[in-house]
């Protein structure tokens, strides 16, 4: 499905988000975060550097940046929602 994460890579996401927060108590990258989000985003979407990505994960990535740029404070365990 290309309108969320699921499966194993949603475990890993959320394994690596609880795991750095927990370690680290760093609150604030959360608020801080969106930019990093949007301009990696804007490279893996980019048909230069991945000619061969479908239209419709594309689509999902460009949902993604602008919902994650609509935020003050990114919440990981909102990640599909920002996808849709």
């Amino acid at each position: 499905n290309h309108g969320r994460l699921a499966g194993a890579y949603e475990r890993l996401f959320h394994l690596f988000w609880d795991t750095y927060l927990e370690a680290t108590k760093d609150k604030e990258v959360l608020e801080v975060l969106q930019p990093f989000y949007a301009w990696r985003g804007l490279v893996v979407a980019s048909p230069v550097w991945y000619p061969r990505l479908a239209p419709e994960v594309r689509a999902a990535l460009f949902r993604f940046i602008e919902n994650v740029l609509e935020t003050e404070r990114f919440d990981p365990s909102r990640v599909n929602h920002y996808l849709s």
